[in-house]
């Protein structure tokens, strides 16, 4: 190796997880605004913060997967499973710990709550991006067929549908969630 290539490949390095970290933000939040904001008017708050959460680390953790999969130089992948499940134990974590904060911070006035609520999310879905594309580039295997993550990719968005599902009933019929 040349001192030239030494030099470049951790920016090679950062400038991946950096954009793999901007892709899956925007995935995630993306997911978020489609599938979660609609319900957030209309429902209890506290459950709309975990679907918020959980639906965002999905859909940011398959784009952060599927970018080190696709754009990996040495012929790897990235282990699309560990990779949803680091960032859904990372959207777990920031969920609860912003549902703690926020509810200790319910005698501030309205305008405030949102704004903190707003700016929480945000934040953690910045933080669950960083998690997921660190999991992304981290936990690799050699490539040998991408078909069982498309069947994943396909089945854990419909397993979360299905779960969204029973969540916007339960709230429709103000019935516990099974």
């Amino acid at each position: 190796m040349s001192h030239a290539t030494q030099a470049t490949e951790p920016e090679g390095r950062l400038v991946s997880f950096l954009l793999a970290a901007l892709i899956s933000l925007i995935c995630g939040l993306a997911a978020d605004v489609v599938l979660v904001l609609p319900y957030a008017v209309s429902s209890e708050p506290w459950r709309m913060w975990f679907a918020a959460f959980g639906i965002g680390a999905l859909f940011s953790a398959l784009a952060a997967g599927w970018f080190g999969t696709l754009f990996a130089s040495d012929g790897t992948r990235s282990r699309l499973l560990l990779v949803v499940g680091t960032s859904e134990t990372a959207a777990a974590i920031l969920a609860v710990g912003g549902f703690l904060v926020l509810r200790s911070a319910v005698l501030l006035s309205s305008a405030i709550m949102f704004v903190l609520s707003v700016l929480f999310l945000a934040l953690g879905m910045l933080a669950i991006a960083l998690v997921g594309s660190w999991a992304a580039l981290r936990f690799r295997s050699p490539r040998r067929g991408l078909a069982s993550d498309i069947l994943a990719t396909l089945g854990l968005p419909r397993l979360c549908h299905r779960q969204r599902y029973s969540a916007c009933r339960a709230v429709r019929d103000r019935t516990p969630i099974a």
